[in-house]
């Protein structure tokens, strides 16, 4: 079993990897999801990086919260001419939307306790 301290060290490599190669996607005019995949491929178990992983559904979460993010950044990094009315409409509709989900998640907790 890895200590903490290995495992904070792999993960801060992998960020500072990702940081390095959306900067040089800006520069060179590569998608940066592509540079991201390269990244993801190096670290894994059949690249240098021989990080092993065998538990399928944390992969399956981590991957649809991967994709949620890929998803939302390609929308916003998205040239359109109304992008700043389409950006106040998005905060107006996820503060209330989150408080919403917060409060939801309260009253739960509350009914759950009170079982």
């Amino acid at each position: 079993m890895l200590s903490i301290e290995y495992i904070l060290l792999g993960a801060s490599v992998l960020l500072l990897l990702s940081i390095i190669a959306s900067k040089a996607s800006d520069k060179v005019g590569i998608p940066s999801l592509l540079l991201f995949l390269v990244v993801g491929m190096l670290a894994g178990s059949d690249g240098p990086g021989g990080i092993h992983f065998d538990d399928p559904y944390l992969a399956q979460f981590i991957g649809v919260v991967a994709l949620s993010f890929i998803l939302f950044a390609g929308g916003m990094d998205r040239s359109c001419p109304h992008r700043c009315s389409i950006r106040k409409g998005c905060r107006r509709i996820i503060a209330p939307a989150f408080l919403n989900l917060n409060s939801i998640r309260e009253k739960y907790a509350l009914a759950s306790k009170n079982s």
